[in-house]
């Protein structure tokens, strides 16, 4: 009995100083590491029930995300139209009925109309886009006219001439030039979809043909 206590004794003994020599070690490795270092091996020691913080970010809806297509600017829910009401028709402006090609290559006849408004409509577009060349639209904007294609009956083209607000207004804010961007329905669904980017000439979508 005797000599299995004296055995246990030295055992623990041998354990007590292996650890006790382990932690000057441990201390002397650390000494030398630049204060980031320090923080990871620190953030070790944090309990393992201790919740960790949480940065909550805004979850963009699946269908207001832009999509670049190499040449267009997708949004699946939609550019906004411009509404009719409080617009006129410009009888001044007259472009005829055009011949224009499909998709698909063939000639399909259009007609061009000019609405102005009476008072501009004012509207933002709000949609989620981590890229450039879309810059222009992240503001209040105010409208004064805008061109409607149609073919066969359907309209599938929209022209917006707009200008950003400057708010408030003053009379020292540099002028801003008003700009046009052209928003298509490609697929005949009624949303238009599609915001025109660099273009020689406008493609009508085949779905007009039926």
């Amino acid at each position: 009995m005797r000599m299995s206590l004296i055995l246990y004794l030295l055992l623990f003994g041998f354990h007590i100083f292996g650890c006790s020599k382990a932690v000057p070690e441990n201390n002397t490795g650390t000494s030398n590491l630049k204060p980031a270092e320090n923080a990871v091996l620190n953030s070790e020691v944090i309990p393992r029930n201790t919740p960790s913080p949480s940065i909550e970010r805004p979850s963009p809806n699946p269908r207001d995300v832009v999509l670049f297509d190499g040449t267009n600017f997708i949004k699946k829910s939609g550019w906004k139209m411009p509404p009719k009401n409080d617009t006129y028709i410009d009888e001044n402006y007259d472009q005829g009925d055009p011949e224009r090609l499909t998709k698909s290559g063939k000639k399909v006849k259009t007609n061009t109309i000019l609405y102005g408004y009476r008072t501009p409509w004012l509207y933002s577009e709000d949609f989620f886009y981590e890229g450039r060349n879309l810059d222009y639209l992240k503001a209040k904007l105010e409208s004064f006219s805008f061109l409607e294609m149609s073919a066969n009956g359907k309209v599938f083209f929209y022209s917006i001439f707009a200008q950003k607000v400057v708010s408030p207004p003053s009379d020292n804010e540099p002028h801003l030039d008003p700009f046009s961007y052209q928003i298509m329905d490609a697929d005949g669904d009624g949303v238009f979809e599609t915001l025109l980017g660099d273009y020689d000439e406008i493609v009508v979508p085949n779905w007009v043909l039926r």
